[in-house]
């Protein structure tokens, strides 16, 4: 499915009658030529910069070095909000998760949730409250970054709790506790996973009171499925959802074809490899999916 938002589409406005005096082949000179090979590098390079910044953007790494995907079905559960408005953000999620073929569960309404959303109007007193009697919502962290993890500084904010994978067994990843070593023997791959345990993510009901659901719902799906590395994204570069809270001129609407290839790249990667394979991966799926555009 194309989205008419993304800059990515190309148009070409060919000719195709020729008068009948000019039935000649028209040879560009070689110098003209040259510019067009040269223009066209540029353009590749161009690219391949937007693509690495925006993998490297999109996915921060775990604690062993690894991009973080979800491995248990995602179950999503909305707080907060009117019945039928609750039911289109879940409903959404899930699609953008199995379009991505990320694991989702078939049991929308009874599975336990892993994926925790909250509008609140007060997400700061209920950071606090987070922050005192369940600090392990708050993923991975050390006691000295408590308190400036549990402060709202945008209007939509995401906490990850990770774990590491080793063989059969799954290890919290927890300040205190040393990862599993994994196998040796190999540069690519040391048999680790890094995944997704749970997700919380606060929503400040008055910095979105007037907002559409469609943009808050896609904005909420890629914090469900990725953890963005810096969620006050710069403009400029490939077009993401995640410039929709920001000062970016046009911000989309929904998905785009970056965020969306970026997803499908990370959701079909060897979750074993080390970073620079799996983020090759990633940007490799992206050339092939935006290419085609």
């Amino acid at each position: 499915m194309k989205h008419t938002l993304v800059p990515i589409v190309t148009a070409l406005g060919l000719a195709l009658t020729t008068p009948a005096y000019a039935q000649t082949e028209q040879v560009a000179p070689p110098e003209q030529a040259a510019d067009i090979v040269v223009l066209g590098q540029r353009e590749i390079q161009r690219l391949e910069t937007q693509i690495t910044r925006f993998v490297r953007g999109h996915a921060r790494l775990s604690r062993i070095d690894q991009l973080t995907r979800w491995r248990d079905p995602i179950c999503v559960r909305v707080h907060n909000l009117p019945a039928a408005y609750a039911t289109f953000i879940q409903n959404r999620i899930m699609s953008v998760a199995r379009e991505a073929r990320a694991p989702a569960s078939g049991q929308a309404t009874t599975c336990t949730p892993n994926v925790t959303i909250m509008f609140t109007a007060e997400p700061q007193a209920l950071l606090d409250q987070i922050r005192s009697e369940t600090p392990e919502f708050l993923g991975y962290h050390f006691i000295g970054q408590r308190e400036a993890l549990a402060t709202m500084t945008r209007p939509i904010q995401a906490w990850y709790v990770t774990a590491t994978r080793a063989g059969g067994e799954r290890f919290i990843d927890e300040a205190m506790t040393d990862p599993p070593s994994g196998i040796a023997g190999s540069r690519l791959s040391r048999g680790l996973q890094s995944e997704f345990v749970h997700v919380l993510i606060l929503v400040n009901a008055n910095d979105v009171a007037d907002a559409p659901v469609g943009p808050i719902s896609d904005y909420l799906a890629m914090l469900s499925l990725t953890e963005i590395r810096d969620e006050t994204w710069s403009c400029g570069g490939l077009v993401t959802i995640m410039e929709h809270f920001s000062a970016c001129a046009d911000a989309p609407l929904e998905l785009t074809e970056p965020d969306r290839a970026f997803l499908q790249g990370l959701y079909t990667m060897d979750p074993t490899l080390i970073a620079t394979l799996q983020r090759g991966h990633v940007a490799r799926r992206m050339r092939e999916e935006l290419s085609e555009e």
